[in-house]
């Protein structure tokens, strides 16, 4: 809340930090789903500049994984920039961490 994200940077980020401890599979493709939806609904004015909580403290704060700083760090450069791309590589990361569920479930 402290740095004023609209309801689907919320989502990807409250999807990707928890993953690991609630619902697995089922939280990354919440978050890829919500990665699609900003797509088509975020504007210029859902763009974050100023971070009263980077993304960086926020991933050591949370103690995430190298893939999931990686996700976050992307979600902040796209709040930060509105450049479309990082969401396709935040959707390449969590399709990477998809297999460790998939390789785990057979």
């Amino acid at each position: 809340m402290a740095n004023k994200l609209d309801p689907c940077a919320h989502s990807i980020l409250k999807y990707i930090t928890r993953h690991r401890e609630k619902n697995g599979q089922v939280d990354l493709e919440k978050a890829i789903h919500f990665i699609e939806l900003r797509e088509v609904l975020a504007t210029a004015e859902h763009q974050v500049t100023d971070w009263p909580i980077s993304p960086e403290e926020y991933c050591r704060a949370n103690r995430l994984p190298l893939m999931e700083t990686a996700v976050v760090i992307g979600l902040g450069l796209w709040l930060q920039t509105g450049q479309q791309h990082y969401a396709a590589e935040m959707r390449g990361v969590l399709a990477e961490l998809l297999t460790t569920y998939e390789s785990t479930n057979s």
